[in-house]
Protein backbone atom coordinates (compact mmCIF):
# COMPACT_ATOMS: atom_id res chain seq x y z
CA UNK A 1 0.00 0.00 0.00
CA UNK A 2 2.39 2.51 0.79
CA UNK A 3 4.48 1.89 -2.05
CA UNK A 4 1.38 2.34 -4.33
CA UNK A 5 0.97 5.50 -2.39
CA UNK A 6 4.52 6.48 -3.47
CA UNK A 7 4.10 5.92 -7.13
CA UNK A 8 0.68 7.79 -7.48
CA UNK A 9 2.33 10.72 -5.30
CA UNK A 10 5.58 10.63 -7.67
CA UNK A 11 3.18 10.60 -10.98
CA UNK A 12 1.28 13.47 -9.52
CA UNK A 13 4.07 15.48 -8.55
CA UNK A 14 5.52 14.97 -12.37
CA UNK A 15 2.81 15.99 -13.87
CA UNK A 16 2.39 18.98 -11.99
CA UNK A 17 6.09 20.20 -12.07
CA UNK A 18 5.66 19.66 -16.05
CA UNK A 19 2.19 21.37 -16.15
CA UNK A 20 3.64 24.31 -14.03
CA UNK A 21 6.79 24.53 -16.75
CA UNK A 22 5.15 27.26 -19.02
CA UNK A 23 1.45 26.94 -19.64
CA UNK A 24 -0.17 29.82 -21.10
CA UNK A 25 -3.51 30.92 -21.71
CA UNK A 26 -4.76 33.85 -23.96
CA UNK A 27 -8.19 35.41 -23.15
CA UNK A 28 -9.17 36.88 -26.48
CA UNK A 29 -10.53 40.33 -25.89
CA UNK A 30 -13.10 42.32 -28.07
CA UNK A 31 -12.05 44.32 -31.11
CA UNK A 32 -11.36 47.74 -30.70
CA UNK A 33 -10.59 50.77 -33.24
CA UNK A 34 -9.00 53.99 -32.04
CA UNK A 35 -7.15 56.80 -34.08
CA UNK A 36 -3.60 57.28 -32.68
CA UNK A 37 -0.77 59.96 -32.62
CA UNK A 38 2.46 58.83 -33.64
CA UNK A 39 4.68 59.88 -30.41
CA UNK A 40 8.12 58.40 -30.95
CA UNK A 41 9.88 56.34 -33.57
CA UNK A 42 12.98 53.68 -32.86
CA UNK A 43 13.76 52.36 -36.17
CA UNK A 44 16.68 49.89 -35.35
CA UNK A 45 14.64 48.38 -32.85
CA UNK A 46 10.81 48.68 -34.73
CA UNK A 47 9.58 50.00 -31.30
CA UNK A 48 6.41 52.97 -32.38
CA UNK A 49 4.91 54.67 -29.27
CA UNK A 50 1.44 56.24 -29.67
CA UNK A 51 -0.70 57.81 -27.47
CA UNK A 52 -4.40 56.77 -27.47
CA UNK A 53 -7.49 58.67 -27.29
CA UNK A 54 -7.60 58.61 -23.55
CA UNK A 55 -4.06 60.49 -23.41
CA UNK A 56 -2.38 56.97 -22.47
CA UNK A 57 0.81 55.87 -24.47
CA UNK A 58 1.48 52.76 -25.77
CA UNK A 59 4.90 51.37 -26.80
CA UNK A 60 4.60 47.91 -29.51
CA UNK A 61 7.17 46.12 -31.53
CA UNK A 62 6.18 46.15 -35.39
CA UNK A 63 7.41 43.02 -37.38
CA UNK A 64 9.09 43.61 -40.27
CA UNK A 65 5.82 41.64 -42.30
CA UNK A 66 4.26 45.09 -41.95
CA UNK A 67 4.92 47.40 -45.22
CA UNK A 68 5.22 50.94 -45.01
CA UNK A 69 6.73 51.26 -40.85
CA UNK A 70 9.82 53.51 -42.51
CA UNK A 71 7.20 55.89 -43.79
CA UNK A 72 6.09 56.67 -40.60
CA UNK A 73 6.51 60.26 -38.71
CA UNK A 74 6.06 61.10 -35.65
CA UNK A 75 2.94 63.30 -35.88
CA UNK A 76 1.27 60.92 -38.10
CA UNK A 77 -2.49 59.63 -37.26
CA UNK A 78 -3.18 55.71 -37.17
CA UNK A 79 -6.36 54.36 -37.57
CA UNK A 80 -6.10 51.14 -35.78
CA UNK A 81 -8.05 48.13 -35.24
CA UNK A 82 -7.02 46.44 -32.05
CA UNK A 83 -7.22 43.59 -29.72
CA UNK A 84 -6.78 43.51 -26.08
CA UNK A 85 -6.35 40.49 -24.98
CA UNK A 86 -5.09 38.92 -21.62
CA UNK A 87 -2.13 36.46 -21.41
CA UNK A 88 -2.11 34.43 -18.22
CA UNK A 89 1.06 32.62 -18.22
CA UNK A 90 1.89 29.67 -14.87
CA UNK A 91 5.42 29.36 -14.04
CA UNK A 92 7.80 27.87 -11.59
CA UNK A 93 8.79 30.31 -8.72
CA UNK A 94 11.81 32.47 -9.71
CA UNK A 95 11.27 31.56 -13.22
CA UNK A 96 12.01 35.15 -15.45
CA UNK A 97 9.42 36.96 -17.65
CA UNK A 98 8.99 36.29 -21.00
CA UNK A 99 6.92 39.40 -21.91
CA UNK A 100 8.86 39.75 -25.16
CA UNK A 101 5.83 39.89 -26.77
CA UNK A 102 3.84 42.10 -25.07
CA UNK A 103 2.62 44.54 -27.13
CA UNK A 104 3.40 42.91 -30.43
CA UNK A 105 1.45 43.87 -33.93
CA UNK A 106 0.64 41.17 -36.13
CA UNK A 107 -0.85 41.42 -39.81
CA UNK A 108 -4.37 40.70 -40.27
CA UNK A 109 -6.81 40.97 -42.78
CA UNK A 110 -10.67 42.83 -42.41
CA UNK A 111 -12.77 40.52 -42.22
CA UNK A 112 -15.86 41.17 -44.96
CA UNK A 113 -18.82 42.66 -43.47
CA UNK A 114 -21.38 40.73 -42.43
CA UNK A 115 -25.21 41.73 -43.10
CA UNK A 116 -28.07 40.33 -41.11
Amino acid sequence: MSKALTCAAAALLTIASVSLGGQTKVIPGEMKTATVTVEAIETASRQVTVKKPDGTDVTFYVPTSMKRFDSLKVGDKINARYYENIVLQLKPAGAACSCANAGALTASRARPAQTT
